[in-house]
């Protein structure tokens, strides 16, 4: 065994000055001026500086100072710079060289790219359309990923500090601990007696700094296409640029990402920050988020320890809204070809009279039967709050009715039927919170029951039972039995609680709609139809009794289908009399018939529609449907709840009746330079397409050949000013911030305008909605009024929202005052609005704008 010995000698360092120099960076912004403060401890007669950027002095200068200790000066950050840089600063004191260096991380990207596809769906092999929106000539990289891969989240989108890593290793100098100069890439040689204060170099230990640690390869699957695309383009001097690819024929979700560089104004990309954690410590990180657009904001956050071969990640979406009032509307038409033939539709869109024209979004729907669409978007038909029991009916009776409907067609759409079924169980645990200990539903748990609600829950209870296992028998015995309970000895039913829907539940015209609704409730159940004979026989006796005095002909409708259902001898006289009160209007697809209505026209004309299908007058029910068809929703539902469960069964009806067992169509679509053709058989009864309509025209062109039925819409979205909303209501709000702005109090005082003396309100419901960063509890919310107290609160997306229930508002003032709480900090504030408005009449609202205090420390 041999021995090794070392030695080494280590001399101290010789102190040549106790000077030293120090500067300060001061926004480090691309294009803008570097502020830089140099400050030394000994008085400077001058003072120079170098700028060093990818092994270049791209700036140099000398600076003249009278015997100061601090001197500031300023350079511009120009686009040699990018992405980083290294200032170093020197003077000389006593004959010695005294010098500082500094970083210059350029933090702007002024080269923005964006990017849209024309279809968000497609199927494979399908072209699609890219369009690029950039800086004109900035060279453009695109690719797109498989969304199942694993490793989707780690590598596949580019980032900052790829980049970096990228020019680290390009412009990468060896590093010398003895030599900072030979690190920044120069080199310093002094004349004279003048020395340079720096360590002297007796020791030979030096070497390379590693750049990045060594790290596993990842290995990627291959036996199925992950990735395709990979197109390099460059952006025309228009800042625009089109490509039209082909989808692949893998059947899969793709995720496409890319990247935008400028000659001027460099890399365009998604922005990061890096914070390390100490072990068993906890590190706040906060950072400001800027959105470019409307709609969802994904952001990132990844977390990597071990250098980076352990990573974890998470992604949060943040809803960016609009300051204005989105207003949704649809253009509808329907067609019926029994032979083979051709049929032309042109459309002229007329919808940007009061829309700001940059929020104007266009699609297209074709629907192979009436209900499709509304198939389709089963849980979002109506987003108004639904917290109190007839309009949270809203998540059931939907739901029922395309059951009922998919069974009759024989459609074997299994994803479909599973998805209603799964919503109807949902809505009838939601409802079953409104039963009450006497076995009937009200408006609010734990309160009294409702003659409305429980009829309607009745309505709906027997036919779920055919499609979900969770419906209570003997709870639909007992809702009967407590609505029988509650008829006078003259027949007629009236209401025992507070009134929430007039139209329907006021007594003024004789009580005929609430007994004659309360009748169809007993005439569609099969149990109660049996074992109420004597109830029901009293009830269509009052109605028969009343047909001469019916003056309202929301009243006759009503009375005309329980007649109907009853199979009384009236009920042909009856029809008779209500189709002689219709209107009718020559529409872009022929005849169309409704009954006219200051409010609930919709409803009232699903009544009719009812009535004529019982009756099989097939004809004169399309020229109904053809109406009602143009007042749905781009989701298939119509503006009011009570219009949504009516319209529907009616229109399913209808459509049961004359099934499109024999589609077999094209429809083409032309819209400004866009053309679109799409294929309909039988097979996709119970399918729908939808297709954006891209560009500013305000013409569609539609043809369809073959033979069939469909239904067709032309869905619009745009923008509208709150200034603009119509007011039925009066409304103030009034704020108090406190705690530095962390604590925010709202006092809101609201009143109905009434057009009668007397007359009061539906179902009011008050929307609060909080400044970004504000949450709110339930239990903040405290009534200042006894005279008509609030009913229910509900809170809405995430607790940034809450909604106030009013059973009615008259012409008195309701306060409430409401405490939310800031949970983050933003930095540009937008106004916060409350709005007001009727569950049952959407023309009447209003709505108030508030300010929040701005946090100047972020927006500076």
């Amino acid at each position: 065994m041999s021995l090794f010995s070392f030695r080494e000698e280590i001399h101290k360092i010789q102190t040549v000055t106790n000077a030293f120099l120090k500067i300060e960076l001061r926004s480090p912004w691309l294009n803008k001026d570097i502020r830089i403060m140099t400050a030394c401890n000994k008085r400077m007669i001058f003072m120079f500086y170098y700028v060093v950027s990818k092994g270049n002095i791209v700036d140099a200068g000398v600076m003249r100072s009278q015997n100061q200790t601090k001197i500031m000066f300023s350079i511009k950050a120009s686009e040699k710079m990018i992405p980083r840089a290294i200032l170093l600063v020197a003077t000389v004191v006593n004959k010695v060289v005294i010098w500082d260096s500094q970083e210059i991380d350029l933090k702007q990207q002024n080269n923005n790219i964006e990017i849209r596809i024309d279809e968000k769906e497609v199927k494979p092999g399908r072209e699609i359309e890219l369009q690029l929106k950039g800086r004109p000539s900035a060279y453009v990289g695109l690719a797109a990923y498989d969304k199942g891969l694993l490793e989707f989240s780690k590598h596949h989108d580019m980032y900052w500090e790829d980049v970096m890593q990228v020019f680290n290793d390009f412009y990468a100098i060896d590093q010398n601990q003895f030599d900072p100069f030979h690190s920044m890439g120069l080199f310093a040689s002094i004349s004279g007696g003048t020395k340079m204060e720096t360590i002297s170099a007796m020791s030979g230990r030096f070497g390379n700094v590693p750049t990045r640690p060594y790290s596993r390869l990842v290995a990627y699957r291959t036996n199925f296409l992950e990735s395709w695309l990979w197109q390099n383009v460059t952006i025309g001097r228009s800042g625009k640029r089109q490509l039209i690819e082909v989808v692949p024929d893998t059947t899969t979700s793709w995720y496409l990402t890319g990247f935008s560089i400028d000659p001027v104004y460099g890399l365009d990309l998604s922005y990061t920050k890096a914070v390390s954690v100490p072990p068993k410590v906890g590190v706040p990180v906060s950072f400001l988020i800027k959105a470019r657009k409307l709609g969802e904001l994904a952001v990132r956050v990844k977390a990597s320890i071990m250098h980076g071969h352990e990573t974890d990640a998470i992604e949060k979406v943040i809803r960016v809204m609009s300051e204005n009032i989105i207003i949704d509307d649809t253009i509808t038409r329907y067609f019926n070809l029994d032979k083979y033939g051709r049929e032309e539709f042109t459309l002229s869109l007329d919808i940007l009279k009061k829309a700001n024209f940059s929020t104007v979004k266009l699609q297209f729907i074709i629907s192979p039967n009436p209900l499709s669409t509304t198939i389709h978007n089963l849980d979002s038909l109506i987003t108004i709050p639904s917290a109190s029991g007839a309009p949270s009916m809203i998540n059931f009776i939907p739901n029922l009715v395309v059951l009922d409907y998919l069974r009759a067609i024989g459609s074997n759409a299994t994803h479909l039927i599973d998805k209603a079924r799964g919503l109807l169980q949902k809505g009838y645990q939601i409802e079953v919170q409104y039963r009450q200990r006497d076995g009937s539903f009200g408006n609010w748990r734990n309160s009294h029951g409702s003659v409305f609600v429980t009829a309607l829950v009745g309505q709906a209870m027997e036919a779920a039972s055919k499609h979900i296992s969770e419906v209570d028998a003997t709870m639909v015995d007992r809702m009967f039995e407590w609505l029988a309970s509650k008829q006078h000895t003259s027949g007629r039913f009236n209401e025992e609680q507070s009134i929430t829907y007039h139209t329907l539940q006021g007594g003024s015209r004789n009580g005929v709609a609430l007994t004659s609704f309360v009748l169809i409730a007993f005439l569609e159940n099969t149990e109660a139809k049996k074992n109420h004979k004597t109830v029901i026989r009293k009830g269509i006796e009052y109605i028969a009794s009343q047909l001469p005095s019916i003056k309202d002909v929301y009243d006759l409708s009503l009375a005309t289908y329980a007649l109907i259902l009853a199979d009384h001898h009236q009920k042909s006289q009856t029809l008779r009399t209500l189709i002689k009160q219709a209107k009718s209007v020559n529409g872009t697809k022929g005849m169309e018939i409704y009954w006219e209505r200051d409010t609930s026209s919709i409803e009232t004309t699903a009544y009719g529609l009812l009535s004529l299908v019982h009756e099989k007058r097939y004809v004169d029910g399309i020229c109904v449907m053809n109406w009602l068809a143009n007042r749905r929703s781009s989701s298939g539902s119509f503006p009011r709840t009570q219009d949504t469960f009516v319209g529907l069964k009616a229109m399913a009806a209808l459509s049961d009746a004359i099934s499109p067992q024999n589609n077999d169509y094209s429809v083409t679509i032309q819209h400004g330079r866009a053309k679109n053709v799409y294929k309909v058989t039988s097979a996709e009864v119970d399918q729908e397409l939808r297709h954006e309509l891209p560009g500013e025209s305000k013409m569609v062109t539609l043809s369809v050949d073959g033979r069939g039925f469909g239904l067709f819409m032309i869905a619009y979205q745009y923008e509208m000013d709150v200034k603009n909303i119509n007011k039925q209501f009066n409304l103030t709000v009034e704020t108090q911030f406190s705690d530095a702005g962390y604590r925010l109090q709202l006092r809101v005082c609201t009143s109905f305008i009434p057009d009668l003396m007397h007359s009061r309100s539906n179902l009011a419901l008050v929307e609060v909605n909080f400044p970004s960063g504000f949450i709110v509890i339930g239990e903040s919310v405290l009534d200042e009024t006894q005279r008509t107290p609030f009913k229910n609160v509900e809170l809405r997306y995430g607790h940034t929202s809450l909604v106030v229930y009013y059973e009615s508002l008259g012409p008195e003032w309701n306060c409430f005052t409401v405490t939310a709480n800031r949970l983050f900090r933003v930095a540009f504030h937008r106004s916060a609005y409350v709005l007001v408005h009727d569950a049952y009449n959407r023309k009447y609202s209003a709505i108030r704008e508030y300010e929040p205090p701005q946090d100047t420390f972020l927006s500076d």
